[in-house]
């Protein structure tokens, strides 16, 4: 009878570690399941960020042009300039949708700005004309001011790809 005893207590023990060890793993695997899901909601939101940001991309593009358009400009070159060019480029980071016109007119002139196409905000302009008497190089633009967007600091305009697009100015000018 004692080794019967002793037999179904060292049995007994044998299952509740058993069921500890199984506790264990349940707790790592749930632990694990949530950080998965984690993981899922974040890329999910990332993902839902891009297609917005996509989306807005689309629209910006779309207002640039029809800003373009309304302003007088054509794509081919209008009456005046040889050539006129708009890009547009949305920054999230900003919430905003800069577009630059650029032409380039027969005489040789040439004039760059930025502008938000939604706002129809000017932030920078660039213009520069040749001169009969002097070098290209020697010739510095007529005009050329700027100013920074609102909600944009200067550090992150030395640090950003948008301080490039913002200030580009003319190498040969």
């Amino acid at each position: 009878m004692k080794i019967l005893v002793v037999l179904l207590l060292v049995v007994l023990l044998v299952a509740v570690w058993r069921l500890t060890s199984l506790s264990a793993v349940v707790a790592r695997q749930q632990q694990t399941l949530t950080q998965q899901q984690q993981k899922i909601a974040g890329l999910t939101a990332a993902r839902s960020s891009r297609q917005n940001d996509f989306a807005m991309q689309g629209r910006c593009a779309a207002q640039a042009e029809k800003v373009f358009r309304d302003l007088g400009y054509e794509l081919n070159g209008s009456t005046t300039n040889v050539s006129e060019v708009q890009q547009s480029h949305f920054n999230p980071e900003l919430n905003k949708c800069f577009m630059t016109i650029e032409t380039f007119a027969p005489t040789g002139a040439q004039s760059r700005f930025l502008l938000d196409a939604f706002e129809q905000r000017e932030y920078a302009e660039y213009f520069w004309m040749v001169d009969s008497v002097k070098k290209y190089w020697e010739n510095p633009p007529i005009s050329g001011g700027n100013s920074t967007p609102p909600g944009v600091s200067e550090a992150l305009l030395e640090t950003s790809a948008l301080r490039e697009l913002i200030f580009r100015r003319d190498s040969s000018a």
